[in-house]
């Protein structure tokens, strides 16, 4: 006899409540980049800086990545139905890796422009660079403090905050490029500057590639640690024996798993059931299958088990 059961290893189940200060963050971020990269970009076409122009081309993609992240939270709200039956979840992994091509994309725009210049340089205004790029040092940092706390519980958020995060760091080389040029003349610091803000940009994209591209095949996700949740399924009371156990993204935010148990008897099945749930809970697990089976038993499944 084999009893199937599913369990919300959470409290809430299907129901996802995403705070209203995330969504406020997220627009006033938007609205703040997107005030800046009109400004940069206008004085990067004045003043004929591809330093100050790659840098408004990649806080252009910073603020697609914020609305990606905005889209991301909207979606995760949207209950699932008979098609869907876990909402529209995964599309946030989707997004992450969206997210990911986007910032390539600049890179390689960014690379681009600066041989370019390399090979055709024009007079740049020092003073016009580091006086914009120090404008964006304080809208990039209040953006990364905004985005700091979120950081930590969702792929995308993590993204938009990479984002930022990296953008400060570049307004920083540009205003540095600003002065050099201001005092040596050296017009080809320039590009040279535009080339570290890509490789700075890359740096930051691997990880997230990475792992956004991993949760869109099914992989367990970075925060499981999957060793340890076996240990502790081994030191449980009861268990005879456990197979067929995978844990895969829903969304950026959740996880789910399913496991087959044997046990001694029927009779411990709850016990056992609260006792998962509890180590699924804290492993970041809110969605988990059981299955539950006796010794005598033959598991038709084991073909696919781990």
């Amino acid at each position: 006899m084999e009893i199937y059961h599913h369990i919300h290893c959470s409290e809430h189940g299907h129901h996802n409540h995403v705070p209203a200060t995330i969504n406020n963050i997220i627009l006033f971020c938007v609205v703040l980049n997107l005030v800046f990269v009109i400004f940069e970009a206008i004085m990067g076409v004045v003043y004929n800086s591809v330093g100050l122009l790659s840098d408004a081309g990649h806080n252009m993609s910073d603020v697609f990545s914020l609305l990606l992240a905005l889209l991301a939270v909207r979606i995760v709200k949207i209950h699932g139905n008979a098609h869907f039956t876990y909402g529209y979840k995964k599309a946030t992994v989707l997004i992450s890796l969206l997210n990911s091509v986007i910032l390539l994309v600049a890179v390689g725009a960014i690379v681009i422009e600066s041989i370019y210049r390399f090979k055709n340089s024009v007079p740049v205004s020092g003073v016009a660079v580091s006086w914009t790029a120090a404008a964006g040092i304080i809208i990039n940092g209040l953006t990364t403090i905004l985005l700091m706390r979120q950081r930590k519980h969702d792929l995308n958020m993590r993204g938009a905050f990479l984002h930022m995060l990296a953008d400060t760091v570049v307004s920083v080389g540009v205003v540095i490029s600003g002065i050099i040029i201001s005092i040596k003349g050296w017009m080809w610091i320039d590009p040279v500057i535009s080339i570290l803000i890509a490789s700075v940009i890359m740096f930051s994209t691997i990880s997230l590639l990475k792992e956004s591209l991993f949760m869109s095949m099914d992989a367990i996700p970075e925060n499981v640690n999957i060793e340890h949740i076996k240990s502790e399924i081994n030191n449980m009371d009861y268990i005879l024996e456990w197979h067929h156990l995978h844990i895969w993204p829903i969304s950026t935010t959740e996880n789910a798993a399913t496991l087959h148990i044997v046990i001694n008897s029927m009779n411990v099945m709850h016990d056992v059931k609260q006792n998962l749930k509890k180590i699924f809970a804290n492993n970041g697990i809110s969605h988990c299958t059981i299955e539950c089976e006796l010794p005598n038993e033959y598991c038709d499944d084991r073909e696919c088990c781990t």
